[in-house]
């Protein structure tokens, strides 16, 4: 035997019959007066006192634990052997036999057994979780034939949890291989347990030092803690969650207004001086039709004259017809009348409006269409308005040999020509193009003007065409004809500005996609760790990390991460500490 200090510490004895190590028996007050040290870690002794084995760590004693209290807390957490695989969906189609005890599940058909995109191999301990979210079918089971090309695939219930003992709440086990290995899955089902009539549910609880994207993981639903909890991340905190669902904004999401306004055709000047109103993040527009102005034409026909007689003599009233121009507006300031001079003395002047002028054109009884016509035109392209402004000029012979183009030298609307008494000798007012007013700047107060210049009666693609041009030239814009009259507008810069609306063009504006300064991106994790920790970590492209400002659940479905403006978002990065005993 061999002594320190005079202590029998063990036999060193070669020819006795018992060798064994015998350690010190000392009472609590005989172990706490030995007075160790940090260099003494290690020593071991018996303490009488409380009736266990203890040993010195460097500061305190500590209790060993035995072999017995290790296989009960082994198993106190009903943990099971193993699988090689777990089911992610449901198997395919089968028929079940039995219960308990040798219970076994056929495959309808014939083939290998394959699960989690792996071939199953005979004798393989399988979990079997996914035929619904609660089976009577779940559980463990070996894989006694995995099935070829000749015979259906069986799996028996494994013989360490084919009885009504051997599954209990809270039974766990963990996956090798696959999609899921390392993962660990517990049992949810309170007890009792009947076996093959109760239904089982497992759920996932811990998975193996996880660092990824969470767009890899699938959705589920949050069940604590309740809504409106804000909970500051520093970057060691750590929330107590299930199942969490992530939205989180950036700037890389960001999205330009895009708009497609659908034009409409001018018609005799409808859409000069309308417009309609469009902003970028910075400038507020409006967007105004500039038609160009437009003399009145008219054109006056002589073909149903027969000769100059048609028109009288004999000092009846001389027949006439009237036009205004595009000074005098609407009114009807001149009368071009005929007097036939080789008839009974000629025609008196009519005078249909007293306080207006009129054009005299002398003719002679035997005068063809023709004669009468260009005598018209002589005299119109002669008149002087108040002595200063030639307002009318005619072009003879345009459609036919005995048709009159009267065009007003100034632009803007005019009474149209009519031809009242003289039409009774023939003469006929038609094919009118009527005059447009000066088109005129809206000016929209506070807002900066885009001017598109068109011309009166232009299509409606046109017009397009001509929006689309006045538009793109601003830095603030880009503009796009796709087709037709549709002219689609896209902001340069992209934040959440005033949707375009129209004044008065009688354009069809839509938004077809929404301005937004940072877009929400909504992901999904689940973890299902129960009552366990699960830390958050949010990174750039750079791999920088980046701590959000809040974690907040904003209802009972979701948690919202919300991060400085700005910051190009990589990915929210999770990382589980395992099963833990929280």
């Amino acid at each position: 035997m061999a002594k320190v200090n005079g202590n029998l510490i063990f036999n060193a004895d070669a020819s006795a019959e018992i060798r064994n190590v015998f350690l010190h028996r000392l009472t609590t007050t005989e172990r706490d007066a030995l007075g160790l040290g940090p260099l003494q870690e290690s020593q071991t002794i018996y303490n009488t006192t409380v009736g266990k084995f203890q040993y010195w760590d460097g500061t305190s004693w500590q209790n060993t634990a035995s072999e017995d209290f290790v296989v009960e807390l082994r198993d106190s957490f009903d943990g099971k052997p193993s699988v090689r695989l777990a089911t992610v969906t449901a198997l395919p189609a089968y028929t079940a036999a039995g219960s308990g005890v040798g219970k076994t599940l056929t495959a309808d058909f014939n083939g290998v057994l394959s699960l989690d995109g792996e071939a199953a191999a005979l004798n393989d301990r399988v979990l079997v979780k996914d035929e619904a979210t609660s089976h009577v079918d779940h559980g463990i089971y070996d894989v006694t034939d995995p099935g070829s090309g000749g015979s259906p695939w069986i799996l028996t219930r494994s013989t360490d949890t084919d009885e009504d003992a051997e599954i209990t709440a809270n039974m766990y086990v963990f996956v090798s291989e696959g999609t899921q290995a390392d993962s660990g899955w517990i049992l949810l089902t309170n007890d009792p347990i009947i076996v093959d009539t109760t239904t089982l549910q497992f759920d996932q609880f811990s998975t193996p030092g996880f660092s990824g994207s969470i767009d890899d993981l699938s959705d589920v639903t949050l069940t604590t803690p309740a809504a409106g909890d804000v909970l500051l991340h520093d970057g060691g905190t750590k929330f107590l969650n299930k199942n969490i669902q992530f939205i989180y904004e950036s700037s890389a999401f960001a999205l330009p207004e895009i708009t497609d306004v659908t034009t409409v055709a001018d018609v005799s000047g409808s859409l000069s001086g309308t417009h309609f109103l469009l902003d970028s993040p910075t400038t507020a527009y409006y967007v105004w039709m500039d038609v160009a102005t437009r003399a009145e034409t008219s054109v006056i026909s002589f073909a149903g004259v027969a000769n100059g007689a048609a028109f009288g003599g004999n000092g009846n009233p001389g027949l006439y017809w009237s036009f205004g121009d595009g000074f005098a507006g609407t009114a009807l300031p001149f009368y071009v009348w005929y007097d036939v001079t080789d008839v009974g003395g000629g025609n008196t002047d009519p005078t249909p409006f007293p306080a207006t002028e009129g054009i005299t054109v002398a003719i002679l009884a035997a005068d063809t269409a023709a004669a009468i016509m260009a005598l018209t035109n002589t005299a119109l392209n002669t008149f002087l308005h108040l002595g200063s402004t030639a307002i009318v000029t005619s072009v003879p012979a345009t459609p036919t040999a005995t048709d009159l183009t009267m065009t007003n030298v100034a632009t803007g609307t005019a009474a149209d020509a009519a031809a009242a008494t003289a039409g009774g000798a023939g003469v006929a007012i038609g094919a009118i193009t009527q005059g447009l007013n000066v088109a005129v700047d809206p000016s929209v107060a506070g807002r900066t003007s885009i001017t598109v210049p068109i011309i009166a009666d232009t299509t409606d693609t046109t017009v397009a065409s001509a929006t689309q041009a006045a538009i793109d030239v601003e830095g603030d814009f880009g503009a796009i004809i796709p087709s037709g009259a549709v002219v689609t507008i896209t902001n340069a810069a992209v934040d959440n500005v005033p949707d375009a609306v129209d004044f008065n063009t009688g354009f069809t504006i839509l938004v077809t996609q929404q301005g937004v300064t940072t877009a929400v991106t909504t992901h999904a994790i689940n973890h299902n760790l129960g009552q366990k920790y699960c830390n958050v970590t949010v990174v750039n492209d750079s791999d920088f990390v980046i701590l959000p400002l809040t974690i907040e659940f904003i209802d009972t479905n979701n948690l919202t991460i919300t991060i400085s403006s700005g910051l190009d978002v990589k990915a929210v990065i999770i990382g589980f500490e395992g099963v833990g005993l929280n």
